[in-house]
């Protein structure tokens, strides 16, 4: 009987140890994955009338304006 348990509880042991295994990797790929983009280069703003403006620190530019003066001049 206390064979059989001690059986058990290594099987129950090597499971908690592949699933926190796999729960550091989620979190560790996670973490890479966000570390591969720069956030801080683009700036996300709105002028007054509304309209997002996506730029980085480069150019920026206005995807809204081309919408605008597409329809003013047809």
């Amino acid at each position: 009987m206390i064979e059989l348990l001690g059986k058990q509880n290594k099987r129950l042991f090597c499971l908690a140890m592949a699933l926190l295994v796999a729960w550091l990797l989620t979190i560790g790929g996670f973490v890479w994955y966000l570390y591969q983009y720069d956030f801080e280069t683009y700036t996300y703003t709105q002028d007054g009338e509304g309209m997002n403006v996506i730029g980085d620190a480069n150019e920026v530019t206005d995807y809204g304006a081309d919408a605008e003066s597409a329809q003013a001049n047809p």
